[in-house]
């Protein structure tokens, strides 16, 4: 059985990290927060093993690029409340960029991502903002 001053550390180590905020890179998420949010707000990747199970979910956020090669078989992703980019290896020697929008669930039970090499995440804008997009009037 867990003592009260043992749970009390291990929620310390894991969800007090997900409450402070983030600089503007994107970065991983803990596995406790990633695993047990109710809230989507994250770039999600569900990721199977060699033996075609589900084995792990990855979670990223703020805005930024990862690069890296996330797989071995990254079978679905979910956009979360981000938009932006991933580019993926399917296995055919070419690398391929798919974009996303907001709140998007993408799944390939046959056909995996295989490896994703990169996640692009947009920096967020506030809606109804106004933005300078590049002249004077």
């Amino acid at each position: 059985m867990v003592s009260l001053p043992r749970l009390a550390l291990a929620i310390l180590v894991f969800a007090v990290p997900s409450l402070v905020p983030t600089t503007s890179a994107t970065t991983e998420v803990d596995f406790f927060s990633c695993n047990f949010a109710f809230w989507r707000s994250y770039f999600t990747v569900n990721i199977r093993n060699s033996r075609g199970q589900w084995s792990s979910r990855r979670c990223w956020v703020g805005p930024g690029d990862v690069e890296e090669n996330i797989g071995p078989e990254v079978v679905s992703f979910n956009s979360g409340d981000n938009t932006g980019f991933i580019e993926y290896g399917p296995g055919d020697g070419w690398i391929y960029r798919h974009h996303f929008g907001r709140h998007v669930k993408e799944y390939r039970e046959e056909l995996s991502w295989l490896k994703i090499t990169k996640i692009h995440i947009d920096e967020h804008e506030e809606e109804g903002t106004d933005r300078k997009i590049g002249w004077e009037i």
